[in-house]
């Protein structure tokens, strides 16, 4: 599931907002696995992977940003907000920058999501304050 979460692998949307993951039937992907790593191996469907293991995992790496984080004196936050190209949707994202007890240089992104509305100021102030409410901040 890390492949999922940390390689921005594409996902696709279909009818009623259906998620859905494209690279598990990806024929190299399922070639690679298949051929070389285990042949007997019976690969999930794609909505295995969107309904189940996405879940988890994302509530697995929530709960290590939260670990992470905790320690933190204080954090500078930035947010941005973007249109794909692709598909004329629009995004906004929340990034938490902090400096660690070693003084190192910190920095995760906290959300990002969908921003279906008009770019007022309401609309962006609502979601600026869901995104706080969501981390606890």
């Amino acid at each position: 599931m890390a492949l999922i979460a940390l390689d921005n692998q594409p996902f696709t949307q279909r009818i009623r907002d259906l998620v859905i993951m494209a690279l598990v039937e990806d024929e190299g992907f399922v070639n690679l696995l298949l051929a070389h790593l285990q042949p007997k191996y019976c690969l999930p469907s794609r909505r295995y992977f969107s309904e189940t293991m996405l879940a988890q995992t994302f509530d697995a790496y929530r709960a290590k940003a939260f670990a992470v984080t905790e320690s933190a004196e204080s954090f500078s936050f930035t947010s941005d907000i973007w249109t794909s190209s692709a598909s004329n949707e629009s995004f906004v994202s929340l990034s938490a920058i902090w400096i660690d007890a070693d003084f190192t240089r910190r920095s995760l992104v906290l959300n990002a999501k969908h921003l279906p509305q008009s770019h007022t100021v309401a609309n962006i102030c609502q979601m600026s304050e869901n995104m706080y409410e969501d981390w606890k901040i």
